[in-house]
């Protein structure tokens, strides 16, 4: 979601110095910022201060990110899915070679991560644990792992 500034406005960088305004009707329109003494308007909608810093930290990191080469990952790395965290325990589970309808994982197992491992990322139920084949250890939010890994049977 974008950044609020009215009752149901929402801006999102775009790209190009642009941004998306959604308006309360359900239009979007494209524009680009317009600055006047201690605020900026982007179309009638007029932005506070730290709105526009939001708005700039956002249109930075797009386009940095933009110029950041490419990369699709080949490796290999054991993990489980996480469904319960206790301190520095993490309790995983192992999924079913075949599925079964209320039982998602065959068994469990118990892990202790050190701090530096839990220092990187909040994990929450249902994010993976992950190991390299180097032996580093991480936290990898579900989304980001289930759309870069397929499991190997």
């Amino acid at each position: 979601m974008g950044t609020p500034f009215r009752r149901n406005v929402f801006v999102n960088f775009y790209g190009n110095g642009k941004f998306v305004v959604t308006h309360d009707d359900g239009s979007t329109t494209y524009e680009e910022p317009t600055f006047t003494g201690h605020s900026v308007a982007l179309g009638c909608t007029a932005i506070d201060l730290q709105s526009l810093k939001i708005l700039v930290e956002m249109a930075e990191n797009h386009e940095a990110n933009a110029r950041l080469p490419e990369y699709k990952c080949h490796k290999i790395v054991r993990a489980a899915e996480i469904i319960e965290i206790n301190g520095y325990e993490l309790k995983l589970g192992i999924p079913a070679r075949r599925a079964v309808e209320g039982m998602p994982f065959e068994n469990t197992i118990t892990r202790t991560v050190e701090a530096k491992v839990l220092s990187r990322y909040t994990p929450v139920e249902g994010d993976f644990f992950v190991v390299y084949e180097d032996g580093y250890e991480s936290i990898s939010p579900r989304k980001a792992f289930l759309d870069g890994y397929a499991r190997i049977e």
